[in-house]
């Protein structure tokens, strides 16, 4: 249960500070939710600049091919019925994006650098694609190691233990069912 004494945008107070230790905050959430559109993108991000002391924050971006292909199964999982081609077409509308729903824009990702950048500084903000961790790993560590100034041992990372998702026939379906 939550401590209501606690006020939770002082960080310190949850987390008291240590010199040998880094404190992260990660979740795949933290920039919205990419099948709904993004729509809580600002909130979180305003929330999380809201927390007293510093922060510096990484994005791993991922292929964008892969990662809408990602999008479209995650969205038959929380119920869409849509073909890839239908998930895929450009919506007009733009009111209360709770739907499954595609956005092109959703892979601006400079737009979102830049409400970074707004929000914690230059200086706080780094982005590295994903696969460079297992392409180069060593020069994803040090471009790290650098942004936070600790060091992180540099180590190979196999992608291939990331999650797996549903296979053809759950898609076909969990369509029908949906």
């Amino acid at each position: 249960p939550l401590d209501y004494s606690i006020d939770y945008y002082e960080i310190d107070k949850l987390f008291p500070s240590s010199t040998d230790k880094l404190r992260v905050c990660s979740h795949e959430r933290l920039g919205g939710y990419p099948v709904g559109g993004f729509w809580d993108r600002q909130l979180i991000l305003s929330r999380i600049a809201s927390v007293k002391g510093p922060k510096k924050i990484l994005v791993t971006i991922r292929e964008q091919k892969s990662w809408i292909l990602s999008m479209w199964k995650q969205s038959i999982a929380d119920g869409s019925d849509l073909s890839l081609s239908e998930f895929m077409r450009v919506n007009e509308f733009r009111g209360l994006r709770r739907d499954p729903e595609f956005d092109y824009t959703q892979c601006d990702h400079l737009k979102l650098y830049d409400a970074l950048v707004k929000l914690f500084g230059i200086q706080n903000v780094l982005f590295l694609p994903v696969e460079m961790l297992q392409l180069d790993s060593d020069d994803f560590f040090s471009r790290l190691n650098q942004f936070i100034g600790v060091a992180i041992e540099a180590r190979p990372v196999d992608l291939s233990l990331r999650n797996s998702s549903k296979g053809n026939l759950y898609l076909v379906l969990q369509r029908q069912i949906n």
